[in-house]
């Protein structure tokens, strides 16, 4: 309990710098190593995670992002390791990172706290050279930028078979590269698994996004599964955006997702919305008997 302490009173002391903002995602509830380094080695597999977003399509300059993310535990799953590979581009800009998790995991009867860490850099290349400028001399916007910033972040995930609540900053350090630098977030996540019948289970997510000197980014999510195959849900942020998102296990391994966000408010007219594409690929350890479904 006391590392619990330690890593939570740290995570509070961080919470007004500034650095890397990491990329929105509607499917965060499927890719928790890409918000929450804890957790790595939180399945009994191998796990891969390929995720394409394309936001606000038709809107010139829109942003489109992609990750790539890998997991697996060791030591009879005390330690969970992981890699994230993150590309995310808005309008001249394009950002890299490629980051390592690593995760301790304090085992319980019939739960899991992760206590998580991970480190890596970032790639910033802003070609400010190709805007066309109405107004010729701005300083902020004269020169292209490319630079490499390390950093590191850390996060607690705790889960058991219907239940599982994290906190993580994924990235800590100001990232900054000359006059390019974003906000960072605190990412609160949780969610639970009610059983309706015996082909219907009920799951409903929450994900709060706190920025220093910002309105708390809020978003609901309830997720319908049928027959332990299918996944239907929804979501909605204050920010006057929602989303319906469909997910498909398509066998043991391979499960496919893809959401839809439109916005409901007037910039809605302007763009067809954002898509998002999200494929994961289970690597089991042993295939013999029974295989346990996941719900996170």
């Amino acid at each position: 309990m006391r590392y619990l302490v330690t890593i939570l009173l740290f995570l509070i002391s961080w919470v007004s710098l500034y650095g890397q903002s990491e990329a929105t995602y509607s499917q965060y509830m499927f890719n928790g190593l890409a918000i929450n380094p804890a957790y790595a080695g939180s399945h009994e597999s191998l796990d891969l995670s390929v995720l394409s977003r394309f936001q606000s399509v038709g809107l010139k300059g829109a942003p489109r992002t992609q990750t790539f993310t890998g997991h697996t535990a060791i030591l009879d799953r005390r330690i969970g390791l992981g890699f994230l590979v993150i590309n995310d581009e808005i309008g001249v800009t394009q950002q890299t990172g490629f980051y390592f998790s690593y995760a301790y995991k304090i085992r319980f009867d019939k739960s899991t706290l992760s206590l998580g860490l991970q480190g890596g850099g970032t790639m910033v290349d802003a070609r400010y050279s190709q805007l066309k400028i109405r107004q010729p001399g701005d300083p902020l916007l004269g020169d292209d930028i490319k630079g490499f910033k390390p950093n590191f972040g850390t996060g607690i995930y705790f889960s058991s078979e219907f239940f599982y609540a994290g906190i993580s900053m994924p990235q800590m350090i100001d990232v900054g590269v000359e006059n390019f630098t974003q906000l960072q977030a605190i990412i609160v996540t949780s969610g639970i698994v009610f059983t309706l019948n015996p082909v219907l289970k009920l799951k409903p997510n929450i994900l709060f996004r706190v920025v220093d000197r910002q309105p708390v980014e809020f978003n609901f999510n309830m997720n319908l599964l049928i027959h332990e195959v299918v996944w239907i849900g929804a979501s909605y942020r204050p920010s006057n955006t929602a989303n319906f998102i469909l997910e498909l296990q398509l066998t043991d391994n391979l499960r496919f997702g893809y959401a839809y966000d439109f916005g409901i408010n007037d910039l809605s007219q302007a763009n067809a919305g954002s898509h998002e594409f999200l494929l994961n690929f289970q690597l089991r350890k042993n295939k013999k008997g029974v295989v346990s479904p996941r719900y996170f």
